[in-house]
């Protein structure tokens, strides 16, 4: 009977719209939760790793050479070189975001500024090629999607599950 379908499909109405409602106010505090990750996982990675400014002023030639590098990478604006001092690691890391991107130079990487510094070179044209294919800014927001989630979807669903009142 077409009476009881109509009233159905107004309460199903309303129900769809607090559904709807409910949905897009999730997707937006998701939105925004990874939009904060994102902008605040480089302060958090320089400080939970103790990272430092590498100091080029105490090596112009070093200087001289990443600038060098950074043209040749067709980099711009050239990013902030930190270290970890006491890293013997010879892999560099490249982290940051649009307008601001940082490359991890460890300790270890340095030294081989006057050991081999055709390793040098390669590592670090390969940490400028991140950051000129953007993909710096793609892994971080994925990242941060990601983590955002886990805090704001599943962190929660699992809270609900384990203290759920008996039935």
């Amino acid at each position: 009977n077409l009476s009881n379908i109509e009233s159905m499909s107004r309460c199903q109405a309303t129900f769809n719209t607090h559904v709807l409602i409910w949905e897009a106010s999730a997707l937006i505090i998701l939105m925004l939760v990874a939009i904060a990750i994102y902008w605040f996982t480089p302060y958090w990675k320089i400080k939970r790793e103790s990272l430092k400014p590498l100091d080029l002023q105490a090596s112009p030639e070093l200087e001289n050479y990443l600038q060098k590098l950074c043209q040749k990478a067709g980099i711009k604006k050239q990013p902030i070189f930190l270290t970890k001092p006491f890293s013997g690691t010879l892999s560099g890391l490249a982290f940051g975001r649009s307008k601001q991107y940082y490359i991890v130079l460890p300790g270890g990487l340095v030294a081989y500024f006057n050991k081999n510094r055709a390793i040098f070179r390669a590592v670090v044209l390969h940490e400028l090629a991140h950051i000129r294919n953007h993909d710096v800014n793609k892994t971080y927001f994925t990242l941060a999607v990601w983590w955002a989630f886990v805090w704001v979807a599943v962190v929660p669903f699992v809270l609900a599950n384990i203290w759920r009142p008996s039935q």
